[in-house]
C-alpha cells in the first residue's frame, strides 16, 4: 500500500523537557557529557513517536483503503462462487456422461455375450457341416463302388447274353 504525498501523516509534537532530564541524570551522579548524550538520544527517539492523534489520523486514512480492499475481496469471492457453480455444473454433466457411458458399456457387454453365443453356435454348425461333408464322401464312395459292381455285372450279363445269342444262332442255324 503506497501512501501518496498528500496523505502523509503529520505527527504532532510530544512535549519533552530535556533540561529537567539532564538535571535529574546529573543529580543521580551521571557526568554532564553522558547525560547530554542520553537526552539527545531520547529527543531523537521522541521525534519518531506517534501520538494517539497520529494513530487516529492513520486509521482514518487507511479505513477507506481497507473498505476498497474488502470490496475487491467481495468481488473476487463472487467470481469464485461463479466459477464453483460452473465447475459444479461441469461435474454434473460429467456424471451424466459417465452414466451414459456405463449404460453403453453394459449394452456392448450384452452384445459381446450374444456375439460369443452366435460364434459358438456357428462353430457347432461348422462341425455339423464337416460331419455332413464326411458322410457325403462316404456315400460317394459307396456309389462309386456300386457303380463299379453294376458295370461289372452288366458287362457279365452282356457277355453271357452274347454268348447265349451266339450259341442259339449256331444251333438254329
Amino acid at each position: 500500500m503506497k501512501i501518496e504525498a498528500e496523505e502523509h501523516l503529520h505527527m504532532t509534537a510530544v512535549v519533552f523537557d530535556s533540561l529537567t532530564l539532564v538535571k535529574r541524570l546529573h543529580a543521580s551522579g551521571m557526568p554532564d557529557e553522558q547525560a547530554e548524550a542520553v537526552v539527545s538520544m531520547a529527543r531523537d527517539v521522541m521525534l519518531n513517536v506517534a501520538t494517539k492523534d497520529d494513530v487516529d489520523m492513520a486509521i482514518h486514512t487507511l479505513d477507506p483503503k481497507f473498505a476498497a480492499i474488502d470490496q475487491r475481496f467481495a468481488s473476487v469471492e463472487q467470481r469464485i462462487t461463479s466459477v464453483e457453480q460452473r465447475v459444479s455444473s461441469v461435474d454434473h454433466r460429467l456424471s451424466s456422461v459417465e452414466q451414459r457411458l456405463t449404460s453403453v458399456e453394459q449394452r456392448l457387454t450384452a452384445v459381446d455375450e450374444r456375439l460369443t453365443g452366435i460364434d459358438q453356435r456357428l462353430a457347432s454348425y461348422d462341425q455339423r457341416f464337416i460331419s455332413i461333408d464326411h458322410r457325403f464322401e462316404i456315400i460317394e464312395q459307396k456309389f462309386t463302388i456300386l457303380e463299379q459292381r453294376l458295370t461289372m455285372k452288366l458287362g457279365s450279363i452282356v457277355v453271357l447274353a452274347l454268348g447265349a445269342f451266339t450259341a442259339i444262332s449256331k444251333l438254329i442255324g
